[in-house]
């Protein structure tokens, strides 16, 4: 895979388009290995991090929202924020604001918070 291709791809997404799409489209005119585990990877911005995203002048990133981040990717925030690292720094390697950080560690507090509350309530009855 180029440099090329991979600026390619990230036109696409932004375009808004899929990923079964883009893959489809990178392996017809490619011919590229597991084009559809490429394309999740470059979305997700875990490989080819040195080729920049093609935005035209003034044009800023699209944000992610907290329900656009799967599973793992929101254990991997919680991990490296467990451990230290800066949240605007996590954020913007995942395309989402600080907020959109804070709404997810709050989710979790939350959830932590409900189910000790409730293992509480079945230890007493």
């Amino acid at each position: 895979m180029t440099h090329e291709i991979v600026s390619e791809i990230r036109r696409m997404v932004l375009d808004g388009k899929d990923d079964l799409a883009i893959a489809l489209k990178v392996y017809a005119d490619h011919n590229i290995e597991m084009p559809l585990l490429q394309v999740s990877l470059i979305r997700r911005n875990r490989t080819w991090k040195d080729v920049p995203w093609p935005l035209n002048p003034g044009e800023e990133m699209p944000r992610r929202q907290l329900d656009d981040l799967d599973f793992d990717d929101k254990a991997d925030i919680r991990r490296r924020l467990a451990s230290g690292e800066a949240g605007e720094t996590v954020a913007a390697e995942y395309g989402v604001t600080k907020d959109t950080i804070g709404r997810l560690m709050h989710k979790q507090m939350v959830q932590w918070t409900w189910m000790t509350a409730e293992s509480v309530a079945k230890a007493n009855a």
